[in-house]
Order: C-alpha cells, then sequence, then structure tokens
C-alpha cells in the first residue's frame, strides 16, 4: 500500500503491488474513520 498527502487535504491510497489497478482518495476524516473500523475487525470477512 502506498499514500500520499494531496495539497487539497485528502490523502490517495492505492496498492504498491497493481498500481494500474487504480487510486482511491480519502479526506483526512474518512481515512481515520477507515483506519479505526480496520483496526477493530470490521473488515475481516472481506475476504471470505
Amino acid at each position: 500500500m502506498e499514500a500520499a498527502p494531496l495539497q487539497d487535504g485528502r490523502i490517495a491510497v492505492r496498492n504498491s503491488n497493481h498500481p494500474e489497478a487504480g487510486t482511491v482518495f480519502f479526506t483526512r476524516i474518512e481515512r481515520a474513520a477507515w483506519l479505526k473500523g480496520a483496526k477493530a475487525g470490521e473488515f475481516d470477512d472481506l475476504g471470505s
């Protein structure tokens, strides 16, 4: 995973192994909520 801050305050995130797959953009608030959910296990069953 690669993440980079943008000048408009958003954060660009992409899969470093597959950068051609595209980029997802988060606001800082969205990224904080996503990280909180990931740490809480909210996405653990997405791959099954």
